[in-house]
């Protein structure tokens, strides 16, 4: 019996998608504007994942990770690489029906860098506008809109080639015998473009609280997040929903 090799698994998928941008407004950047048309990405990715938690949806011990690496050029349009890793730990540091059940502390993390192969019609070689990253949600950085986050043009978002999310929670019981628990939360993060350094001035901050169920509709999510560093120009959404697993 070999935990470690029980609880890995690995994968290899592939995607052949039609990528199209059109209707573009005049005032777009022009980083954005470059990318309108149609194009074929064909793409191989290598996934390798571990996952010893105790339940898929209200963990109270066990790691989660993955690691893939996206490779976009055979045939098609697109050439990039892009690697993503992400890893959640669990720990339950009190387990007492006295005070309601388990207490436990989640510390997360992913990291994404992708490199284009390619000049872009900006003449730079940057991934594709569908492929960059933008932190931001209920499975992000919460207190900032889905997808908001991320280099800018003027107001406009306009995404990054790497970034970096670091979350932090704990989880209480409210009614455990009903599958609910509390959460309450640290996130950051941000993206940046492929010339620019990991700079942790630049790095959103939030905190925030909220519910999860286990109802019998499916997994339940309802969080409540504040940013702490709010910047001009940053789209927020302080209440966040989701139906599905954790972040």
């Amino acid at each position: 019996y070999d935990p470690l090799i029980e609880h890995t698994r690995g994968g290899l998928a592939y995607e052949l998608t039609r990528e199209s941008i059109n209707n573009i407004n005049d005032a777009a950047p022009a980083s954005i504007r470059d990318e309108k048309g149609t194009s074929w990405t064909s793409s191989l990715t290598p996934i390798l994942s571990y996952d010893s938690r105790d339940h898929y949806f209200n963990p109270t011990e066990g790691t989660l990770s993955d690691l893939s690496l996206k490779f976009a050029g055979l045939g098609g349009d697109n050439r990039f690489l892009k690697t993503d890793a992400r890893a959640r730990w669990y720990y339950s540091f009190l387990k007492d029906p006295n005070w309601g059940g388990t207490y436990t502390v989640a510390l997360g993390g992913t990291l994404g860098y992708g490199i284009g192969f390619q000049t872009r019609p900006n003449g730079k070689k940057d991934l594709p506008l569908f492929e960059r990253y933008f932190p931001g949600g209920i499975n992000s950085v919460r207190g900032f809109a889905e997808r908001s986050l991320g280099p800018k043009e003027g107001n406009d978002v306009v995404g990054g080639d790497k970034q970096a999310v670091l979350n932090a929670e704990l989880l209480f019981p409210i009614l455990e015998q009903y599958g609910l628990r509390g959460v309450a939360f640290f996130d950051m993060g941000q993206a940046f473009a492929e010339s620019d350094s990991f700079n942790l001035g630049d790095f959103r901050r939030s905190i925030g609280a909220g519910a999860r169920w286990l109802s019998p509709f499916g997994p339940l999510r309802v969080e409540l997040g504040f940013p702490l560093n709010k910047k001009s120009g940053d789209d927020t959404s302080v209440v966040g929903f989701s139906l599905g697993g954790q972040p």
